[in-house]
């Protein structure tokens, strides 16, 4: 329940009056998965997730990746930034 309080809180979510959406606009609409955990130690844990399947299709893999930095472009940064010239 903390999980949906936590999305409530934050307005994650807007209401819409479904009568008043196009077909195309229904289709579209991502939905959401609610993942529940028990842990070890016996507390329940929760997420809500979009599901981005219905994504696939509508957007090319260069659009929805998120680009990350190599290990030796990273370590290299580092290098340069931990040895300032003056």
């Amino acid at each position: 329940m903390a999980e949906f309080q936590q999305l409530h809180d934050m307005n994650v979510f807007e209401d819409m009056d479904p009568t008043l959406l196009t077909a195309q606009q229904k289709r579209s609409a991502l939905r959401a998965i609610n993942l529940i955990k028990e842990k070890r130690c016996g507390q329940i844990k929760g997420r809500s997730v979009a599901d981005g399947r219905s994504e696939q299709e509508r957007y090319a893999n260069v659009d929805t990746s998120s680009p990350t930095v190599s290990n030796n472009a990273l370590m290299m940064s580092v290098r340069v930034e931990s040895n300032p010239v003056y």
